[in-house]
């Protein structure tokens, strides 16, 4: 389900859950996409089992565990950017590249 959010989220008006991305994609890829969700204690190894550096892998993980502890200051909280596109529209412009 895609909702639409307040004006405090920071990534635009919609706010969208993991299933809408793996739809997206299927859509897009004309293929099969699920949502796979990973405990943290494995990110890391996932990370560098598909070709991440140690060091990347190490700081992706320290940033997505920010987030999710709610850790994460914006940049621009006064002057939120917003994206003048839908994910379907920015993944199939991605794909064309």
């Amino acid at each position: 389900m895609v909702k639409r959010v307040n004006d405090d989220w920071r990534t635009g008006s919609l706010r969208y859950e993991f299933s809408n991305v793996a739809n997206t994609l299927s859509k897009l890829l004309n293929k099969k996409v699920t949502v796979q969700s990973i405990p943290q204690y494995k990110w890391k190894e996932m990370l560098l089992s598909v070709g991440f550096t140690e060091n990347t892998a190490t700081n992706l993980s320290d940033m997505t565990q920010a987030v999710i502890d709610n850790k994460t200051i914006p940049e621009r909280p006064n002057n939120t950017i917003r994206l003048l596109t839908t994910l379907e529209k920015y993944l199939e412009e991605q794909l064309k590249k």
